[in-house]
């Protein structure tokens, strides 16, 4: 699920096999998620940012740069007021010409820090995602032109000078398949708190058990346990941030076996407890719906000035 905003700027390119979605926000408290067939490139405008991309976790700072493989579980958590970061999305299709069917390019040292921020591959990205934001929100035929040249070379960065490795990745799946797996995952999505087996999605869906965990992972690039972990992660996360149900409440609502596999789990992926990151959030503001961020519209002038920064238009 994707929000829904006039400050959310897309664009798509058939040709190119390459669509793009860039936004501005306010980043809040943890959102845990991933995109199946995306990448995110994080690019923090001000303030600083907890990120976590898989089980690598990282402080950013204004400036630094960080890109997030397709299905890669990610969160990030404000440090500061106004802490903001520029988002870019691109598919990995624009990609598919450099590999073999089954295989995706990474990208796991697309990461800056107080080092190398300021190096010029870094000052490059915030350029080429910049001028990419920028064009779009003028909304022209030749703005659109220009934004599709501008995200063009952002990928041709990222390619070529960051050493990206070649990594397994899931085919694209016939429609009856993708379709049984949609089946699973609107279930879960409905019964997470739930115990939920294999052998009950087999049931669900005329297959086997181990041909619906075979069929799962090559579909959605996640074990099936994995991906449920993730989301009842997500309403865990939302209850900790809007609630004030106890820590066992919160792990065995949303379907883990106990308030210790709720803390391992959560420690695991996200440093730190869940009694922690609640007291963490104290008197700072929070997202009340998990799925959705607080936007902010690109023409805002702070917004506007950093990335006409980055571009070099105020050179």
């Amino acid at each position: 699920m994707k929000e829904q905003n006039d400050s959310i700027y897309t664009a798509q390119w058939p040709k190119d096999s390459l669509s793009i979605d860039c936004f501005a926000h306010e980043v809040m408290n943890f959102r845990y998620h991933w995109h199946p067939d995306l990448f995110e490139l994080n690019i923090l405008l001000s303030g600083r940012q907890y990120f976590c991309r898989g089980k690598e976790n990282v402080l950013l700072e204004a400036g630094d740069v960080i890109l997030v493989d397709p299905n890669t579980g990610h969160a990030s958590y404000g440090q500061t007021e106004q802490t903001r970061a520029l988002v870019l999305h691109f598919s990995f299709r624009a990609l598919k010409p450099f590999v073999k069917k089954g295989e995706m390019l990474s990208f796991p040292t697309c990461l800056s820090n107080a080092d190398t921020r300021d190096d010029a591959i870094f000052r490059d990205i915030r350029r080429y995602a910049a001028l990419t934001v920028l064009e779009l929100a003028e909304n022209g035929p030749y703005h659109r032109y220009a934004a599709r040249a501008s995200a063009q070379m952002l990928i041709a960065a990222l390619c070529t000078r960051f050493s990206p490795e070649t990594v397994p990745f899931i085919p694209e799946a016939e429609e009856e398949i993708r379709q049984s797996i949609l089946t699973i995952t609107e279930y879960l999505e409905q019964h997470f708190a739930e115990k939920i087996t294999l052998e009950e999605m087999g049931h669900l869906t005329q297959y086997n058990r181990t041909y619906i965990s075979t069929l799962f992972k090559k579909v959605t690039g996640i074990g099936f346990y994995d991906y449920l972990t993730r989301i009842r992660l997500q309403h865990a996360l939302h209850d900790l941030a809007t609630t004030d149900h106890t820590l066992t409440d919160i792990a065995v609502g949303n379907g883990f076996a106990d308030l210790k596999t709720f803390n391992r789990l959560f420690k695991s992926l996200l440093s730190c407890s869940p009694r922690e990151y609640r007291e963490s959030l104290t008197g700072k503001p929070v997202a009340e719906e998990y799925r959705r961020r607080k936007i902010i519209p690109c023409t805002d002038d702070s917004v506007q000035r950093i990335l006409r920064s980055w571009s070099g238009a105020d050179v």
